[in-house]
């Protein structure tokens, strides 16, 4: 959807504020790596995997919106590749080696 992503704008897709970028449907995803998704939420979104458990259930049941849709790495790997509007997150490394993907984003350890 765009170039770069600041930290806020992830943050805000993640938590179902952001929806659309421009004209195109945002579908955030997490991969099934309980390691990468420790990270993710302590450093980007300072809060623990439970605690956006239980902020997507009141979303939910509040707006009718679905989670990031969770999916094994390999998935959603291909699931990025083929949908622009498809964001999810891995570790640096990975997206360095996948050809085709787009880094939109680097959270750096604290």
């Amino acid at each position: 959807p765009e170039a770069k992503l600041t930290p806020t704008q992830a943050r805000r897709i993640y938590m179902g504020e952001k929806l659309f970028i421009k004209d195109v449907r945002l579908k955030p995803m997490a991969p099934k790596d309980d390691a990468l998704k420790a990270a993710f939420f302590a450093r980007l979104m300072n809060m623990s995997s439970d605690k956006f458990k239980i902020h997507w259930l009141a979303k939910l049941f509040r707006d009718g919106l679905e989670p990031p849709e969770s999916a094994p790495p390999a998935q959603m790997l291909r699931e990025l590749r083929k949908d622009t509007g498809r964001l999810g997150f891995i570790w640096l490394e990975d997206a360095r080696a996948e050809p085709g993907l787009r880094i939109l984003l680097v959270v750096e350890a604290p």
